[in-house]
């Protein structure tokens, strides 16, 4: 969904600080990218001359907001960017625009998760060391000079900075040179059962995780501790009771915020 890269940066102060910087990129990731079809559809020259061409007429706020309004309701499900795929070049914009406001609310997700769990970072979250933006440039940056500043935003990647782990994937504990050797079952299972248990302390904490998922819980080398990773497809209750309450989901027989 989201490109990583493992960098060093330079402090004059003090030590190279090494860690993962983990981008909310369009332009990438194969799932994020994924069409009806086997392949991910590639992000082109030609793909984003037509989102350039949306933003230049100023189509993005109005479908954005077309996109917040759709997400909201309660009786069906969601638009995915892969449905405006019809083959026309408005069509392409859209699925680049809908993949836009998808980076953004996995950035916001993932930031908001790491806030609300800030006693956590560094013991059973990693630390969260900051968060970037990169100015919009490239190959067609200089075709964007008639872009009014208000839409700069669209050209913009954001991203965060975490700590790198020692670690190996949950996922791999039967195969990873770093898990405790086969013939230690009683080690793996307290491995497993503290990932769950870490699941469920997080939703209690007001965050439920829908991509839970071995993959996404990483294993300290020495200590042994998992680590839940990958925090941007997340919802909030009380931002969940907020939107019922915008529904008039309240006022139904039976309605128990607490449930």
């Amino acid at each position: 969904m989201s490109p990583v890269l493992d960098i060093t940066i330079t402090n004059l102060d003090g030590p190279a600080i090494r860690c993962v910087l983990k981008l909310y990129d369009r332009w990438f990731g194969t799932s994020l990218r994924a069409s009806y079809g086997e392949d991910p559809v590639p992000h082109t020259l030609a793909s984003e001359a037509a989102f350039l061409g949306f933003v230049r007429r100023g189509m993005m706020p109005e479908f954005i907001g077309y996109l917040n309004e759709a997400n909201a309701l309660v009786d069906q499900l969601p638009p995915v960017p892969r449905q405006f795929l019809d083959g026309t070049t408005k069509g392409q914009a859209k699925y680049e625009a809908a993949l836009w406001r998808e980076c953004n609310e996995h950035f916001r997700s993932e930031t908001q998760a790491y806030m609300r769990l800030a006693s956590h970072r560094g013991k059973s979250v990693p630390r969260m060391l900051g968060h970037v933006r990169l100015a919009a440039d490239g190959q067609i940056s200089s075709s964007r000079a008639d872009i009014p500043p208000q839409a700069a935003s669209y050209f913009e990647v954001r991203g965060v900075l975490l700590e790198l782990l020692d670690r190996y994937n949950l996922e791999d504990i039967t195969t990873s040179p770093l898990a405790p050797l086969a013939d230690d079952m009683a080690k793996w299972q307290q491995i497993i059962q503290s990932a769950v248990d870490l699941a469920h302390e997080i939703n209690e904490l007001g965050i439920i995780i829908e991509d839970c998922a071995p993959r996404n819980v990483f294993v300290d080398r020495r200590s042994q501790t998992p680590y839940m990773v990958d925090l941007a497809q997340c919802l909030f209750p009380d931002e969940l009771v907020v939107q019922w309450h915008t529904w008039d989901l309240q006022e139904e027989e039976g309605w128990d915020q607490d449930v």
